[in-house]
């Protein structure tokens, strides 16, 4: 009996350690799946979250806002500039940022000018702060009333356009090289745009301001220098949000005296 159990073969099992190396390997190889998931799931949140706003909005900040440029988009921010190479992907994804190009028309409403009132033609205000009110159409109804503007007597317009993408800050200035008396033309305009792309459409933030000079009348029989007198008749910036196809009517108004005139912006943005 003790002889058997000395004749029972023998079975050794060999145990290995794996290398310090290969595990690092393997950490590694999970570290990176584990970015790619989290790269993926903020690249899909941040998309439905951005396309998530869809209604206009308009709020009249201080007359005295300055402008800054917006945010980056946070992937844009957070992949360092060595692997701009990632960028490729949102890109591939959803497609490459386009610029924002915001065509804009300042009105100078003399009191007597015969003009329809914007609630007779758009419905109440969508928001009145200020002595800023502000209203949103189609953008074939912005294009008509351009054009009903300049038909009208006492109504002066200036034009300017502007593109831009998100990230930067422009202005865009433009003046009458020349006064003389009686002049309808608005002395000069600036407005200064922050915008980008966001959801079902663009998110603007602009200051506007619009002045004249007011002269009396120099015939050459008066021995006398012509009188100037500067008039800064609209200050007003705003924050707002435009559905695509969408235009802002922004409209002040004010006490001169006995009279009451106003002066207006209207809006028309676009992404190209």
């Amino acid at each position: 009996m003790g002889d058997e159990e000395f004749d029972r073969p023998v079975i050794v099992t060999e145990t290995t350690t794996p290398s310090p190396a290969v595990g690092r390997s393997s950490r590694r190889r999970l570290y990176w799946v584990a970015a790619a998931v989290l790269l993926a799931a903020s690249i899909l949140g941040w998309h439905f979250r951005e396309r998530g706003k869809s209604e206009a909005s308009v709020i009249v900040l201080p007359s005295d806002h300055a402008i800054q440029a917006m945010s980056a988009p946070a992937l844009d921010r957070l992949i360092p500039a060595r692997w701009g190479w990632l960028w490729n992907l949102p890109y591939a994804v959803f497609g490459k940022p386009r610029s924002v190009e915001v065509e804009h028309t300042f009105f100078q409403l003399s009191p007597d000018a015969e003009v329809a009132e914007p609630t007779v033609m758009f419905g109440p205000a969508l928001v009145a702060s200020n002595g800023v009110s502000a209203w949103t159409m189609d953008l074939d109804d912005a294009k008509d009333l351009k054009a009903r503007f300049k038909q009208q007597s006492g109504v002066a317009s200036r034009v300017g356009w502007v593109s831009l993408g998100a990230g930067v800050v422009a202005t865009i200035t433009s003046s009458s090289g020349t006064v003389t008396a009686g002049s309808p033309v608005p002395a000069g305009t600036s407005a200064t745009y922050a915008v980008r792309p966001r959801g079902e459409g663009i998110e603007i933030r602009a200051a506007f301001v619009s002045w004249g000079i007011e002269t009396n009348s120099n015939d050459g029989v008066l021995k006398e220098s012509p009188v100037f007198a500067h008039d800064t008749n609209l200050t007003m910036a705003v924050s707002m949000f435009v559905p695509h196809g969408k235009a802002v009517y922004l409209r002040s108004e004010r006490e001169n005296g006995t009279r009451q005139s106003s002066a207006a912006v209207l809006i028309l943005p676009s992404i190209k």
